[in-house]
C-alpha cells in the first residue's frame, strides 16, 4: 500500500518528488505531512521518506489491537556503485513514539 510515491528515476539520474497533506485508512492508518524523494546522478542514488503524527492500529494475530503512534518519522537510504562493488548506508529516525500508551525512549 503506498500512500505517495516518487516514481522510478530515469537511467540516466534526475530527482522525483511526492507529497500528500495527509492519508487514512479508517481504523488502521492516518498519517500528516507524507513526503518521498528520490534523486540520482551518475553512480548515486538516494532516498528520503517521512510522515508525521502517524498512528496505526494492528489488527494482526501477533499483536491485535496495538496502538502505535509517533510525532515524526523519516528514513533515509543511499547507494553508491563503484569499480569494487556497491556500497549502502540507510537512517531512520522516529520521535516521539508511543506503543500501546507507553512511551518509547529514543
Amino acid at each position: 500500500m503506498a500512500f505517495v510515491d516518487s516514481g522510478s528515476l530515469f537511467v540516466s539520474g534526475g530527482a522525483q518528488e511526492a507529497s500528500s497533506l495527509s492519508a487514512r485508512v479508517a481504523g488502521v492508518f492516518s498519517a500528516a505531512g507524507l513526503h518521498t524523494t528520490t534523486i540520482g546522478q551518475a553512480n548515486v542514488a538516494a532516498t528520503e521518506a517521512s510522515t508525521a503524527d502517524i498512528s496505526i492500529t494492528s489488527g494482526g494475530f501477533f499483536l491485535a489491537g496495538s496502538v502505535i503512534m509517533a510525532d515524526f518519522v523519516m528514513s533515509r537510504a543511499t547507494a553508491i556503485c563503484t569499480a569494487t562493488g556497491p556500497t549502502v548506508s540507510a537512517q531512520t529516525e522516529v520521535n516521539g513514539l508511543i506503543i500501546d500508551g507507553q512511551s518509547i525512549a529514543a
